[in-house]
């Protein structure tokens, strides 16, 4: 359950580091089109995909199906077991399949923030003393207080 959580709390935080623009634009737009392939995936696969394990057992979705039907034999019926996967199987299948690109998102943010780090404009030291009032003054910003006050 803990591994569900941690999984979902990085496909929500890529989703927001995409959004907020916190990632490159060719990595933002590749992210966002592999997050609505992926929400189409699951919907495809959790309800519109039946496949047959053995003669006896056919599961309805992938990965995580929603209902499992089982028989004894040929001639007898089918016995449907449904659980918790019939409520919980899309988003966990949206999961599974959205966690691969929400980890090319935390690579990318995590490379940048270290080669953001590393750069020569990061450790430049800055010369503050020939900054005077007039160009604090001067700035534009009209939230900002005058200094002689």
């Amino acid at each position: 359950m803990l591994l569900f959580l941690a999984a979902c709390g990085l496909v929500v935080w890529a989703t927001h580091a995409a959004i907020a623009g916190r990632i490159p634009t060719w990595s933002r737009l590749l992210f966002l089109a592999a997050l609505t392939a992926s929400v189409v995936a699951a919907y495809l696969t959790t309800f519109h995909y039946t496949y047959l394990a053995n003669a006896n057992t056919r599961f309805h979705g992938w990965p995580v199906p929603t209902v499992i039907f089982q028989r004894d034999g040929p001639g007898e019926p089918w016995l449907d077991f449904v659980g918790p996967t019939v409520i919980l199987a899309y988003p966990m299948n949206l999961l599974l399949f959205s966690f691969v690109p929400a980890m090319f998102v935390l690579a990318v943010f995590v490379f940048r923030k270290r080669s953001r780090l590393h750069s020569p404009e990061a450790t430049a030291a800055v010369d503050l003393s020939s900054i005077t009032t007039q160009d604090v003054d001067d700035s534009g910003n009209p939230y900002q207080p005058p200094l002689g006050m």
